[in-house]
């Protein structure tokens, strides 16, 4: 019986990848197909984290997890994302993963913007502009996003603020980060999700196994970031 069951999730997942791969050509067409399988893959452990178990509310959620990263349920910038997961009450689970496509449409509307033009020129800032040396406080951190990303400046609560803080400094296992990385740090959180880090397609853009950031520099960030956008295909 487990053996059945393991190929009929190795089928779905391979049927969600084509899927993925169909829907996000034009963005992820250098990616190679294993990294987009792997965000898959996570996509469908944390939909079935998150209770759903049929399988086209899975490709929904795994969707979601492409357009507005891979932990969108639990990044404080979309905290509307885990306040609908949160609230299923006893509707269908379609109507349930319903409501939070209507929410992510507005916001993908809204604050990516077609074809993702306000989200990339929010990138190419990150990427493009010298890196703050200072070390921000909240009032001047929220400015310094408000101004890489004004379309997503809604999100910046004091608790989102807090908790970016406190996920980026947690990121630095080796030594305290230099203020121009942790600033580079923190802004990425805010364009690209909190767990960017572990983001298959973001990885894949950058040519990288896996982020380490405890051994760049700030400039290499950079260098990093200004490679995957090249890559990224509006």
């Amino acid at each position: 019986m487990a053996s059945f069951q393991k190929a009929a999730d190795e089928r779905f997942l391979d049927h969600a990848t084509s899927v993925m791969a169909w829907r996000y050509e034009r963005h992820f067409s250098m990616a190679p197909r294993a990294e987009l399988r792997k965000a898959v893959e996570e996509g469908h452990r944390r939909a079935s984290g998150a209770g759903l178990r049929q399988a086209e509310q899975i490709v929904e959620f795994i969707d979601l997890a492409f357009s507005l990263g891979a932990e969108f349920d639990e990044d404080p910038f979309l905290p509307w994302a885990s306040r609908i997961l949160g609230d299923r009450g006893h509707v269908d689970e379609a109507v349930w993963i319903g409501r939070l496509i209507t929410r992510a449409d507005l916001f993908r509307e809204t604050v990516i913007g077609e074809d993702g033009r306000y989200f990339l020129m929010a990138a190419e800032r990150l990427a493009g502009q010298p890196a703050r040396a200072d070390d921000m406080d909240e009032s001047s951190l929220a400015a310094f996003l408000k101004a890489l990303y004004p379309q997503k400046s809604a999100a910046l609560s004091p608790e989102a603020l807090s908790s970016l803080r406190e996920q980026a400094l947690g990121s630095f296992t080796a030594s305290p980060p230099s203020p121009p990385l942790l600033n580079l740090h923190m802004g990425a959180m805010f364009i690209f999700g909190s767990g960017y880090l572990r983001d298959h397609l973001l990885l894949a853009l950058c040519g990288k196994d896996r982020f380490d950031l405890n051994a760049i520099t700030a400039t290499q960030f950079q260098m990093m970031l200004t490679k995957a956008l090249g890559c990224w295909q509006p």
